[in-house]
């Protein structure tokens, strides 16, 4: 989930980004060895130099019927914070 969240972070600060806190995960569902797992994530709110995504885990069994089937299986809200090449915090520059 993380990584699935820094990418779409990363995209908006157009730059290196850090994840600084995760709020509120929720397992609904257990996921099992063998299923295909979606992460959906979208931006929340924009900050001068934070983005918050959240994130969805969305679950595919490979046998499934009807075939296709899909369930949540967790969400949670990640905090990711801009930084520069000394890892300091920068501001977005989007």
């Amino acid at each position: 989930m993380d990584i699935g969240g820094a990418i779409l972070a990363k995209e908006i600060a157009h730059g290196r980004v850090v994840t600084v806190r995760v709020e509120g995960m929720t397992f609904l569902r257990p996921v099992a060895v063998g299923d295909v797992v979606c992460c959906y994530a979208r931006c929340v709110q924009k900050g001068t130099t934070s983005v918050s995504i959240n994130i969805e885990v969305w679950v595919k069994k490979v046998a499934s019927e009807p075939i296709g089937q899909r369930y949540k299986a967790t969400e949670a809200l990640f905090k990711y914070v801009a930084v520069d090449p000394e890892r300091k915090t920068s501001r977005l520059t989007c």
